[in-house]
């Protein structure tokens, strides 16, 4: 497709351009080398040249027409606007007219309702209000373009939506919901959501204007312009072809969670899980090493709010904001205001309640413009796990963990040959640190190219020799795959190859829109695996990276490029010279403005050590005028790093159907947990990474991905011996525990130890103290496993948080607790860990749960509830309690890997309340198997004296339970029986600390002991 700076480039979200012929031959993967590429290149994809937009004077294609032309004639090139940068003018929009019901909801249009402000963009004259009744918890509110020319994600793609016009889904009736729409039909319209239930009448989502304040000043710490402005100067709903504001009303100092991905540049303690107000965030997918108050990898516009009400109970609701587009949100005292580059205003509303309305109301979306009376008298039950666990149903269920995941991760960027690798994973057995698998980073790769490995250092031979090695010794493999070295390749705007340059130098783009595109990956892992075993893969730089632009006169022989930072930047002021059509807005391009120069609004995109990315949507990406199947990556980018990991995840299904595939992602859009895990990025061997690892694990938590956690010991930077010692005690009590790729380690649901290449090594054998502490922890990791697993398989199966802040668990101290981001529950795990040098001891809060919390090292109890209290915490030790009254099924015999740890008998670890009772449950099967398959699920209650297990399901559990430990046992009972026969038992009394043993129990059955 040709371009020139006059023509005009739309591409409807009805009719995206589409190949004119699919590829004609398969590319062989040994030819990713970029010359051989060169010569063996598919039939290019063809795009065919959009229709051109008509106007009518009516402005029926939805552009606001300043003396339109006659209807059916082309708008002169050089008729342009131009952006006011200024919103104040914005008229807001009017209702045009009566709304259109359904069951399930009505549609509503509007029209401008003044003059066009043209502040950043074209102002789109006519748009369609729809309200979805979707479920009893879940409103769907969505304004579009009614012409339908913006970008809209479509409904099937990375997880299946339902539709916007409520005649299509099959929902609840307003009378069934729990939340109630309400907007104004006089004047200017605004619109409000309310609960149902009668103790919180205050508005969930408010746009009315008089409910909110105007900033004339900016956040003082952003570098504010014209086309930036940190200000409020306006609440009016805009609704442009690059520029979307949308304003919603809050409550005083609002608690309000996620909006990620995000690292706060606080220190430690600093309470940042909870998001302060005066904040900017930017939505922008990008390749950064864990920046500080910016945008990064993930693209998550989603947050949790939670209130205390007069009673003193909590209300939280979860508000999902459904675009693909750069995006900032900007928190002010009493506001939150949305401003998108491109895309519709979309939302979805999780209630956090539990139970239907309908039993209580019959209710209807109100009309009217402040009659709050109508809200009906019903009591819901609400909690911050329902309102999570609402929304990850919504996206779906995440995908479940194979067990080995569980267990210690380690590699290295650095690592010069296979051999480097192997004796890392030798030395780890020399130092008994348990470890479950090595990962390689791009040292693995020829010339850094995707799934060829290097025939000097690494050649297929040895690769195949060392993977089957591991897989002998019950430990896993796995490789990384970059972002950026694909196939089934993206166009630039010319309908050339779009080329980037990246690890392996110069660069062609895979198009994950392509209808190919599942083919090439599946053949690519089904080639992969002939030359080596793995079990996983590692999918890193998939934002999608690219180091610099590569001129578009590109020819294989010449490898000339061209630096991207000075191709786009913006470093001119808007001329508005109607003859400077570069830098003015075509009043026709309704639907895409291409971005050289930028987008008229500037998100705060980015700001690192390589100088500030504002003004410049390309900087390490690739550029927002290429193209793929779907239109200009300027409206796909941020889900085009999911949209690769489901194309992996579903090429390993077929390569192992009967096998939980197994992808750690960097960059993550909503859905991502579907498909793949998450780790935290490029962090730092730092205190306050590894204060801010708690912080990312708590986000994930409500974006649907659980298992997640940060390279254990830092990416970048040399760490330190105190410093490891602490994160690695960390990484053992985290979803997931990886080392380092750097010289460096990594934490994560995979527990990951990943270095850097530029640093000194790290792994935990290095020091014999961090080996020490490795080893006490990740064999007690071990030994709690199924715990763990247990608690990863219930946040898939109910989309409940592995990881909690403690007063999602304890309520009634959300004052204190409400910003807590230095302990968490995992599972019936209270981890508080040491987050900063030179200390012995830990500032711990113990929430009154009906008895001691109990130390699951030692067995050391804390019996000071409600208030912070000081805990011994000396180098090399970490303080996990288990919770009162529950009890968790453990390995009575921890051994080196997870499968081996398996095999072994099961031990109940039992932590009585005051009334001697206690409850818990487990999830057992052979932890690798693809959902659905054979499971047990166990249930165990202790109350009088007495201890029965029961079960449900057809897994078989071959190992025995074999011992029971009752902790808060007072004084030793007379005798302990397991049926008619006696058991053996050991008694400390200081501790209050019983062990049955030898008790043998089959639990594939119902059984009991008792005591008296």
């Amino acid at each position: 497709m040709s371009h020139t700076p006059h023509s005009t480039r739309l591409h409807p979200a009805s009719a995206p351009p589409s190949p004119s012929a699919p590829h004609a031959m398969r590319v062989p993967l040994l030819l990713l080398a970029l010359g051989a590429l060169a010569a063996a290149l598919p039939q290019q994809l063809a795009f065919s040249a959009p229709s051109p937009l008509y106007l009518s004077p009516d402005a029926s294609a939805g552009v606001y027409v300043e003396g339109a032309a006659d209807a059916g004639s082309y708008v002169d090139d050089d008729k342009l606007i131009r952006p006011s940068f200024d919103t104040t003018h914005c008229p807001g929009y009017r209702v045009a007219g009566p709304r259109t019901e359904a069951a399930s909801g009505f549609t509503l249009p509007l029209t401008l309702a003044g003059p066009p402000c043209h502040a950043y963009g074209v102002d789109i004259v006519d748009l369609t209000l729809a309200v979805v009744y979707e479920a009893p918890e879940r409103l769907h509110v969505h304004i579009f373009d009614t012409a339908k020319l913006q970008y809209q994600q479509p409904l099937d793609l990375i997880f299946t939506r339902a539709s916007s016009d409520p005649k299509e889904v099959q929902g609840v009736t307003a009378e069934q919901s729990h939340l109630e729409f309400h907007y104004s039909d006089k004047g200017v319209f605004e619109w409000w959501i309310t609960r149902k239930d009668a103790s919180e009448a205050a508005p969930i989502f408010d746009t009315r204007g008089k409910k909110m304040p105007l900033y004339k000043e900016g956040l003082g710490k952003y570098a504010d312009t014209e086309r930036n402005t940190t200000a409020i100067l306006s609440n009016a709903m805009v609704f442009e072809n690059q520029y979307l504001q949308l304003s919603s009303a809050l409550p005083h100092d609002a608690n309000i969670y996620g909006l990620g991905e995000r690292i706060s540049g606080g220190g430690v303690g600093d309470a940042s899980w909870r998001l302060t107000e005066e904040t900017l965030q930017t939505f922008f997918t990008l390749d950064d090493p864990d920046p500080l108050e910016s945008n990064m990898y993930g693209y998550q516009p989603i947050y949790m709010e939670t209130r205390q009400l007069k009673d003193g109970s909590l209300s939280s609701h979860t508000a999902a904001f459904q675009s693909t587009s750069g995006l900032d949100i900007v928190r002010r005292k009493g506001l939150i205001q949305y401003r998108a580059i491109g895309g519709t205003l979309d939302f979805r509303f999780f209630s956090g309640s539990s139970v239907d309305a309908s039993h209580n109301s019959t209710m209807t979306a109100s009309r009217s413009a402040d009659d709050d009376s109508s809200i009906a008298k019903a009591k819901f039950f609400n909690s911050p796990t329902s309102a999570v666990a609402q929304y990850n149903a919504y996206i779906g269920p995440s995908t479940m963990v194979p067990r080995w995941a569980l267990g210690l991760h380690l590699l290295r960027w650095g690592y010069r040959n296979i051999n480097d690798s192997r004796l890392s994973v030798q030395r780890m057995r020399e130092a008994d640190i348990p470890l479950e698998a090595a990962w390689a980073d791009i040292d693995w790769l020829q010339g850094a190219r995707n799934f060829i490995p290097n025939a000097q250092m690494w050649p297929a031979e040895e690769m195949r020799a060392y993977t089957k090695e591991l897989r002998e010794n019950h430990q896993s493999f796995v490789p990384i795959v970059d972002g950026g070295e694909l196939d089934v390749f993206m166009k630039d705007a010319e309908g050339k190859l779009y080329l980037g340059e990246v690890w392996p130098g110069l660069t062609w783009y895979i198009d994950n829109f392509a209808p190919n595109t599942p083919q090439w990956w599946e053949e690519a892992m089904h080639n992969m695996s002939q030359l080596f075993d793995f079990t996983g893969i590692w999918s890193d730089m998939n934002e999608m990276s690219s180091f610099r632009m590569v001129d578009r006169t590109y020819e294989p022989a010449k490898h000339e490029y061209t630096d991207a930072k000075t191709r786009f930047l913006w470093d001119r002021e808007w001329d508005y010279d109607a003859t400077q059509s570069a830098e003015s807005l075509p009043l026709i391009a309704c639907h895409f403005m291409l971005a050289s120069p930028p987008a008229p609004y500037a998100i705060h995109n980015g700001d690192d050590f390589r100088g500030p990315l504002e003004d410049n949507l390309n900087k390490r990406t690739i550029a927002m005028d290429a193209v793929n199947s779907a239109g200009p990556y300027y409206d796909t980018k941020n889900i085009d790093g999911t949209l690769s990991v489901m194309h992996t995840h579903n090429a390993l299904l077929k390569l192992k159907p009967n096998e939980r595939p197994f992808i750690l992602t960097r960059s993550n859009a909503p859905g991502a947990g579907r498909w793949a895990f998450h780790w935290l990025g490029d962090n730092f061997s730092t205190w306050q990474y590894l204060a801010k690892s708690i912080q990312g694990m708590l986000q994930y938590q409500l974006f649907g991905i659980h298992l997640v956690g940060s390279d254990a010991c830092g990416h970048a930077g040399d760490t330190t011996e105190e410093l490891c010692n602490r994160w690695m005690q960390l990484a053992a009590f985290t979803p997931s525990a990886p080392l380092s790729r750097s010289p460096s380690l990594s934490l994560a649901s995979v527990a990951r130890n990943h270095e850097n290449i530029a640093y000194r090594p790290q792994e935990p054998y290095v020091w014999e103290s961090v080996a020490r502490a490795s080893r006490i922890a990740f064999y007690k990791r071990l030994e709690v496993m199924p715990e763990l697993y247990t608690t990863m398989v219930r946040a898939s199966q109910r989309g409940h948080p592995a990881v909690r802040s403690l007063w999602f668990d304890f309520p009634s101290s959300f004052d204190t607790l409400r910003g807590t981001d230095t302990q968490y529950m995992f599972g019936n795990l209270l981890v508080s860990s040491v987050l900063e040098p030179d200390v012995d001891s830990v500032q711990a809060f113990f929430p009154s749960a009906g008895g001691a919390w109990v130390n699951i090292f030692d067995f050391s109890r804390v019996t000071t509830f409600d208030r912070n209290i000081t805990v011994p915490a000396p180098l090399g030790a970490i303080n996990v309690h288990l919770r009162p009254s529950r009890i968790i099924l453990t390995h009575a015999e921890p051994r080196y890997t997870t499968y081996e740890s398996a095999q072994g008998p099961f031990r109940l670890l039992v932590n009585l309340d005051d009334h001697g009772e206690a409850s818990g449950e487990a999830y057992v099967d052979d932890g690798i198997s693809r959902i659905p398959t054979p499971n047990k699920e166990l249930r165990f209650v202790v109350q009088n004296n007495l201890l029965l297990g029961s079960v449900q399901g057809e897994y078989n559990i071959e190992q025995k339970l074999d011992r029971i430990t009752l902790l808060g046992v007072k004084r030793e009972p007379r005798d302990v029986y397991a049926g008619d026969r006696k058991l053996e038992v050991e008694f400390d009394e200081g501790k209050q600390v019983l062990t049955i043993k030898g008790v043998d129990a089959d639990l594939n059955k119902w059984w009991k002991v008792q005591w008296t």
